[in-house]
């Protein structure tokens, strides 16, 4: 495989050898098509709209990130094998019915202006996000779902029986439409264990604990394999990948950007790791996701001086910001 991998990194492809074959970090590209039988797992997206695809391509995939199937029909044994997909967008499709059969966790999926068979991902019981917008749905579709985190249906008529098992709900969006009386009447507002509806994000929760008043949830999102944790406080909640992150995003989220705590200290002052992620989010406002990954680029330390921080996130996003806060003092 070796040889391979030397062409795929010549095409620009990120990959990693794991278990049985390749992972691709990012998207498909149609240069990699000579190699697919070598990939197990794609982090980004597949693009199939407007053909048909053979049934052995891309055989021994079990994990994809987001999928594009829209203005297609697809051969029943495309993608056989996947067990995980984070989204599906399947516009204007008509879906053969054991497409995808073996897929019982899905992230999103979205199939407006559609029509789809009813036992179309018939073993699918949890999804996060639903969009049917303009769409008439057979009631037996999707009739084994019994968690959701949010369902567009606008422009639409569904048949009463649509969603029939569904019991959990955590956002109704149906616009524009008029509803049977019938339609969702199973369905409770909320989500009960092992189901966790926060920041529009659909999870599973596997553990819970409670830690100084702060509920942290040890989850993945409906869709992945990834562990997370939630920390939740309140009406806050907070996601990352792990759970010190999860708690500083909180805090984060607590203090409104608020930087008052932050005038007295000069490049000399020492700040612990949890304050100096929090320092630096507060003055720059760097999104989580932005700091997590940078994070994972460094070797983390207890403590830091402000002058550190400064020279760590050399060229990174709001090191100016960042670096003209303690400067402005030292000026004053």
């Amino acid at each position: 495989m070796k040889t391979e991998i030397k062409k795929l990194k010549k095409l620009g492809a990120n990959i990693q050898e794991v278990k049985d074959g390749l992972k691709l970090i990012g998207d498909w590209e149609d240069s990699y098509n000579e190699f697919h039988n070598l990939f197990t797992e794609i982090t980004g997206v597949l693009y199939t709209s407007n053909f048909v695809q053979h049934p052995d391509f891309l055989k021994n995939l079990s994990s994809l990130g987001v999928l594009y199937t829209s203005n297609s029909i697809q051969h029943p044994d495309f993608l056989k094998n996947l067990t995980t997909l984070g989204e599906l967008y399947t516009f204007n499709t008509v879906q053969h019915p054991d497409f995808l059969k073996n897929l019982s966790s899905l992230g999103e999926l979205a199939t407006s202006k559609s029509v789809q068979h009813p036992d179309f991902l018939k073993n699918l019981t949890s999804l996060g996000k639903l969009y049917t917008y303009k769409s008439v749905q057979h009631p037996d579709f999707l009739k084994n779902l019994t968690s959701l985190g949010l369902l567009y249906t606008s422009n639409s008529g569904q048949h009463p029986d649509f969603l029939k098992n569904l019991s959990s709900l955590g956002e109704l969006y149906t616009s524009y439409s008029v509803q049977h009386s019938d339609f969702l009447k199973n369905v409770k507002r909320t989500f009960d264990l092992p189901f966790l509806y926060k920041d529009t994000i659909l999870s599973f929760v596997h553990s819970t604990k409670v830690i100084d008043g702060i509920t942290i949830h040890k989850t993945n999102r409906i869709g992945y394999n990834a562990t997370e944790y939630v920390a939740v406080k309140g009406e806050l909640s907070a996601h990352a990948d792990t759970l010190k992150l999860a708690l500083i995003d909180l805090r984060f989220k607590e203090s409104d950007r608020n930087t008052t705590w932050l005038e007295d200290k000069t490049l000399e002052s020492i700040l612990s790791f949890e304050d100096s992620v929090l320092a630096y989010r507060c003055i720059t406002g760097a999104c989580s996701g932005g700091v997590s990954h940078f994070l994972r680029g460094i070797k983390e330390k207890k403590e830091y001086k402000i002058g550190e921080i400064i020279d760590l996130t050399k060229n990174e996003y709001g090191n100016k910001e960042f670096t003209s806060f303690f400067n402005k003092k030292i000026i004053q």
